[in-house]
């Protein structure tokens, strides 16, 4: 498994437990000190992005680079949030480790991330992974053994509150 320390990982344990929330938090409280790099990965295929430039595709998935702001997916509120540069993939299970690798072909190895995906875990080791969940539903996945930090969201805030840090050397880090 490789090990990205300049990633940090969000998953969830289903819809509306908190991933994107999470993920647009942590990407403004960085964007003001350094570039920041979203991802979004997901298994559901959309018919297709006519308006999103297609970076790479193969067997089993497509990626994107987000350039729309305002639209209320996902990918566009981590521009929103202040990414300087936003991937939205779409990927088979089997094939988010293929897409992740070829998107990290493309950015320089110290470039800070921070990636919404349900899967990746099985692929890399992140510097930090961070798992939602919703108090107010039941979950709809396990909560992975590779989570550093499981948060609770109730729809506005989160138990824990989370605080991250980023060493300046390429690694995120709870302090």
């Amino acid at each position: 498994m490789k090990s990205l320390p300049n990633l940090l990982l969000i998953s969830g344990t289903g819809q509306n437990s908190g991933k994107t929330t999470l993920a647009c938090r942590l990407i403004s409280q960085f964007a003001i000190q350094f570039p920041i790099t979203a991802i979004k990965i997901s298994p559901h295929f959309h018919q297709s992005e006519p308006e999103l430039p297609v970076i790479a595709t193969a067997e089993g998935f497509t990626i994107y680079e987000e350039t729309q702001h305002n639209t209320g997916k996902d990918s566009s509120r981590f521009l929103d949030a202040g990414a300087t540069k936003v991937y939205f993939i779409t990927a088979t299970s089997d094939q988010q480790g293929k897409a992740m690798e070829t998107l990290l072909e493309k950015i320089p190895v110290t470039t800070p991330l921070i990636c919404e995906a349900g899967g990746l875990h099985h692929y890399f080791k992140p510097a930090l992974h961070i798992v939602t969940l919703s108090k107010n539903k039941p979950p709809q996945k396990q909560i992975s053994e590779s989570a550093d930090m499981v948060v609770e969201f109730d729809g506005v805030g989160f138990e824990p509150e989370v605080e991250v840090k980023w060493s300046g050397e390429g690694c995120f880090f709870l302090p």
